[in-house]
């Protein structure tokens, strides 16, 4: 019997990368789509729709799994709004290790020179600020006994760079030229 993971957000860059990679490793995938997202996902997978705002759906899809990749990611636009709360979707499936993937905003700017497990954070954004309560909801969690795992990366990249930090960037920069 193969390992089953639910990529929550597999239709986004990273979360289809994974899909991708877990199913080529013989995992069972499970990958978590929004609603009308089907044609998005990556092929040989079970398909779930849903919103991923619904606790009790995405702990009912979480079910049976071995791990829970948390791989949303909402709308720039709507970081403040909803990263929590998607957050606490990913940690309310209980029974499978939690997958996060970190970033470096939580050490804000400048970069520390050498970012480790002790380095501070010192988040000097919104997002940044988030995604540091994200991680303590993460960890008051993991005191009281689920699984998880935080993997540090300055950006991740799926499906090619044309969607990537580089190319938001170049078009934000446009736009205010």
């Amino acid at each position: 019997m193969s390992a089953r993971i639910l990529v929550l957000g597999a239709a986004g860059r990273l979360g289809h990368a994974a899909a991708q990679a877990f199913r080529d490793g013989g995992w069972t995938v499970a990958s978590l789509v929004r609603l009308g997202g089907a044609r998005r996902a990556p092929a040989g997978t079970e398909i779930v729709e849903l919103d991923a705002l619904d606790h009790v759906a995405v702990a009912k899809a979480g079910r049976g799994a071995d791990v829970v990749l948390h791989a949303l990611n909402p709308p720039y636009t709507e970081w403040s709004r909803l990263a929590l709360p998607l957050a606490y979707s990913a940690i309310g499936t209980s029974g499978a290790t939690l997958l996060f993937p970190a970033n470096l905003y939580n050490f804000g700017s400048p970069l520390p020179p050498v970012i480790g497990e002790n380095t501070p954070m010192r988040p000097s954004s919104r997002k940044g600020q988030l995604r540091v309560a994200i991680e303590d909801r993460i960890a008051e969690a993991a005191e009281r006994g689920v699984r998880a795992i935080t993997v540090r990366a300055g950006d991740f990249y799926g499906r090619g760079l044309e969607r990537g930090s580089i190319s938001c960037s170049r078009r934000r920069s446009a736009e205010h030229a």
